[in-house]
């Protein structure tokens, strides 16, 4: 049920907005769990989002949810700050939901970036 909470709110946001494939940007702090390889980028393997009275889209209670896929990764360097983005899907009852996560590796935060 608690996992079903912020995807069920975002999905209703995307519905009133009609805004069909078209992912919208979020840029919410999670708290990650991830596999570290020596020598890879982490992996997420769940994450827990906690409630922001700061962000609007946000939920009321905390919500862990399981990485299912991760299908594509990429390294994003501005200057000397490198960022790097996974497109992901987690499996919600039996719907396939896809969002980015961001990991910032200087400051080691993860971010929701888009759905």
């Amino acid at each position: 049920m608690l996992m079903q909470g912020i995807f069920t709110e975002l999905a209703a946001i995307a519905d009133k907005e009609n805004r069909g494939d078209i992912m919208k940007i979020l840029m919410i702090e999670l708290e990650t769990l991830c596999y570290y390889n020596r020598r890879e980028y982490p992996r997420p393997l769940r994450f827990k989002i906690l409630p922001n009275p700061n962000v609007p889209e946000t939920i009321e209670r905390p919500v862990i949810l399981k990485v299912s896929q991760i299908f594509s990764s990429r390294v994003i360097e501005k200057g000397k700050k490198k960022t790097i983005v996974y497109e992901c899907i987690s499996k919600l009852s039996s719907k396939k939901i896809q969002y980015d996560l961001k990991y910032f590796p200087d400051t080691q935060s993860w971010y929701l970036y888009r759905y």
